[in-house]
């Protein structure tokens, strides 16, 4: 089995998997890969958490700064029905009046004020891309435990 990363962590993370000639057949159990894209999901969301909890007004290219907490609480995860993906990102929360999490990633412009609100980094992004050795042996671990020889 070999994977290999292609291109970065903001694309996709790519795997080919090879089997040898001694496989008669694959037996392929999802459960221990879902269980791997949970663990991936929770770890990235806890990084992407932790770089938006800092009390402090934040400047255009830096990670977002906490007032009221709403976009830490925004940000979950979703493993996809197969279990062979998972979906870190923030979601519109009951306090939000307005999808505020792409304001802050493309920028504004406050056409009643005259002000911008510059873009700031995209924090999860950078989390997934901090956290892609945790992540490639996470999805090493998951596959091999999925894959049986019958």
């Amino acid at each position: 089995m070999s994977g290999a990363a292609s291109g970065s962590v903001a694309s996709l993370i790519s795997y080919d998997i090879t089997f040898g000639s001694n496989f008669g057949f694959v037996d392929f159990r999802r459960r221990p890969m879902r269980k791997a894209m949970g663990r991936i999901g929770r770890t990235i969301r806890a990084r992407a958490r932790k770089m938006v909890s800092r009390k402090a007004i934040s400047e255009a290219g830096n990670y977002p700064g906490s007032m009221s907490g709403e976009l830490r609480k925004a940000v979950n995860y979703k493993v996809s029905r197969p279990g062979l993906m998972v979906i870190v990102r923030p979601d519109k929360t009951a306090g939000m009046d307005d999808f505020y999490p792409a304001f802050l990633n493309y920028g504004a412009k406050d056409r009643k004020r005259g002000g911008t609100l510059a873009a700031r980094k995209n924090y999860v992004i950078e989390a997934a891309e901090l956290e892609s050795s945790y992540i490639q042996r996470e999805i090493f671990v998951g596959m091999t435990q999925s894959i049986e020889e019958s």
